[in-house]
């Protein structure tokens, strides 16, 4: 039935019936400024979601020398914080989720995302787990997080 948007109606459309699309592609609005949910990307130097998220998280990367989980958490203070700078409008960091409703951080049971893409109705769309070192995001993790979190969203690595 959701053929059209790869089984995602959450994180994908398909506007010409040809070719699903992510809610983070540019697209152009009736006067012709280009878009990605509400950012405006012409000629203002921040480029798309995925990109400027993944200078957040090079930015992270480099500012803290060292290995290990307090590095680690060090790295994703200095992302969130250099993400939430950035004052994009469609994401939030540091979300939790349970059973599809956001819920507070810590809340038993729920999982929490680095960084959550919302619709323009405020519908989660997509998230991003920003990874350290050298922890990787599986496909088990995954799964684990869309259980966990009771949504169906696309889920990408940011390194």
């Amino acid at each position: 039935m959701f053929a059209y948007c790869n089984n995602n109606p959450i994180g994908f459309y398909d506007d010409g019936g040809n070719k699903p699309k992510s809610y983070d592609d540019t697209v152009d609005d009736e006067d012709g400024d280009a878009f990605i949910l509400g950012l405006d990307v012409d000629g203002n130097g921040n480029g798309g979601i995925q990109d400027q998220l993944e200078k957040a998280a090079t930015y992270a990367n480099a500012s803290i020398d060292g290995t290990g989980h307090v590095v680690g958490t060090k790295k994703h203070s200095v992302f969130s914080n250099k993400v939430n700078d950035m004052n994009i409008s469609c994401v939030a960091t540091e979300v939790s989720y349970k059973d599809g409703i956001a819920v507070t951080h810590g809340t038993k049971g729920s999982i929490r995302f680095d960084v959550v893409q919302y619709d323009i109705s405020g519908i989660p769309i997509k998230a991003w787990d920003f990874k350290t070192g050298s922890a990787v995001l599986s496909q088990a993790r995954i799964n684990q997080m869309l259980t966990r979190s009771g949504l169906l969203i696309q889920i990408v690595e940011l390194r």
